[in-house]
C-alpha cells in the first residue's frame, strides 16, 4: 500500500468532500458552529452512506 501524507488526501475524495469543506468554511467565517459529521463511502465503486 502506498502512503501518502495527511496533507495530500487522494484526488477522489478531494472531489466528495471539497464543497462539503466550503461549506464549512463559510458557517465558520459566519460565526457558526459545526457539528460532528461522519463520511463513509468507497472511493473505488464511488458509493457512499
Amino acid at each position: 500500500m502506498i502512503e501518502a501524507p495527511i496533507s495530500t488526501p487522494p484526488q477522489a475524495y478531494m472531489d466528495i468532500i471539497g464543497s462539503l469543506i466550503d461549506k464549512a468554511r463559510g458557517f465558520l467565517e459566519a460565526g457558526e458552529k459545526l457539528q460532528a459529521l461522519a463520511f463513509v463511502g468507497n472511493l473505488t465503486s464511488k458509493s457512499s452512506r
